[in-house]
């Protein structure tokens, strides 16, 4: 496999994308946690936040190196691609969920 082709770029920015989402997950600092949130949601926000990246990290991570071994076979290799990627969308949108329905009322 060419390190260079555009598969392996796909799956090297994967896991690049992983691995900083759980560096931030873990450190729980950094620009992904500037928001325009009211003070005194912040906190709690930031919590779920920071869940929110350990689970996402690791869900791109695993699926980047499954992907670039090629674990499932080179035919199921676009599969793994769409579940890694669209487990990682849902991640999102459920915490975007999570906060409407917890502290919607709180930030109008």
């Amino acid at each position: 496999m060419d390190v260079f082709s555009g598969e392996s770029i796909v799956q090297l920015f994967s896991v690049i994308i992983g691995v900083y989402a759980l560096y931030s997950g873990i450190k729980g600092d950094g620009g992904a946690y500037k928001n325009s949130y009211p003070k005194e949601l912040q906190e709690p926000i930031r919590k779920i936040l920071r869940v929110t990246y350990l689970i996402f990290g690791v869900i791109m991570t695993v699926g980047g190196v499954l992907d670039y071994l090629k674990v499932f076979g080179e035919a199921a290799n676009e599969w793994v691609v769409w579940c890694y990627t669209g487990l990682g969308l849902i991640v999102f949108v459920v915490y975007w969920i999570i906060i409407k329905v917890k502290f919607g009322k709180q930030m109008k």
